[in-house]
């Protein structure tokens, strides 16, 4: 029988939670949120059609351009890395209530060591 056991969390950068809630009531896609974040999940009616778009700085102003958006194909429930200089766009084919969970802050990869007993 094999463990696995994290190394400690020092060293990393701070993070905190995000949480926001947005109505999404267009087909183009607009802004939801801009790294670096980790998307955690979102909570949505699964049937208004909805479709997550990654986006990047349009130019030196650091604005996010959702019209040159591609689509992604994020279920809304499994982690999602935004990178600096990206950005998350939404669109729905109706309108909907669409709430987010996210972790701000760029966090490092953390070693894992194995243990065997």
């Amino acid at each position: 029988m094999a463990s696995c056991a994290s190394s400690s969390l020092s060293g990393r950068a701070a993070r905190s939670d995000v949480r926001g809630r947005t109505a999404v009531s267009t087909p183009a896609p607009r802004l939801l949120v801009t790294g670096p974040v980790k998307l955690l999940h979102a909570n949505f009616d699964r049937r208004a059609g909805v479709t997550f778009f990654k986006a990047v700085q349009a130019d030196a102003t650091g604005a996010i351009d959702c019209g040159g958006s591609a689509p992604v194909g994020w279920d809304g429930e499994t982690d999602l890395e935004i990178r600096e200089g990206e950005g998350i766009c939404v669109a729905a084919a109706r309108d909907v209530n669409l709430f987010w969970h996210a972790r701000s802050g760029v966090s490092a990869p953390v070693p894992t060591q194995h243990a065997k007993r």
